[in-house]
């Protein structure tokens, strides 16, 4: 019965990192072709501008930039696919899962240091550019919403469950030891 639970958890697992990997593979793609809108504020006016109407190196810029973050969101994926295969295995207490809650923090961490410095990043280059005339208007609570909080709180839930799991491996070789 415990092993069929497993089993199942490890499935529906599989079917989210599925999804998972199909979606962050295509939204960039998707944000290409359906033509989405660069929308800032600037000196009181709203400034527009198409994806597709930036120059060719700026598309590249852009979507390799976000790429950056989809490819870091990938490998923390790949970290929890590792996982549903020791977890298939029967393999819960390790050294192996635990390192992949910690690689999996570590790239939350990353994720979200990379979400937090896109806007003045793409600032900073559409300002070196010529692409807009100013910097964006933006106010210092805005600042504050650009810095990925909910992303550092998952990461330091993952940094908490390996540590867990750091306790448990070594109550279990002990118990081992023991008997």
């Amino acid at each position: 019965m415990k092993q069929q639970k497993l089993s199942n958890m490890v499935l529906l697992m599989r079917i989210m990192i599925l999804i998972v990997v199909i979606v962050e593979l295509s939204e960039p793609i998707a944000a290409y072709f359906g033509d989405e809108e660069l929308i800032l504020m600037i000196n009181d006016e709203v400034w527009r501008k198409s994806i597709s109407d930036l120059a060719t190196v700026d598309i590249f810029f852009v979507m390799g930039f976000i790429y950056c973050a989809t490819a870091v969101w990938l490998f923390g994926v790949y970290q929890i696919e590792r996982l549903c295969r020791l977890y298939s295995n029967d393999i819960i207490f390790s050294s192996e899962a635990i390192r992949r809650f910690k690689y999996f923090a570590v790239s939350l961490i990353i994720i979200a240091f990379i979400d937090s410095l896109e806007f003045f990043v793409f600032v900073a280059y559409f300002l070196a550019r010529d692409i807009i005339p100013a910097a964006p208007d933006i106010s210092s609570l805005d600042y504050l919403s650009l810095i990925e909080i909910d992303v550092l709180l998952v990461a330091i839930l993952f940094f908490a469950i390996a540590s867990v799991m750091e306790s448990g491996t070594e109550m279990q070789r002990d118990t081992e030891l023991t008997i």
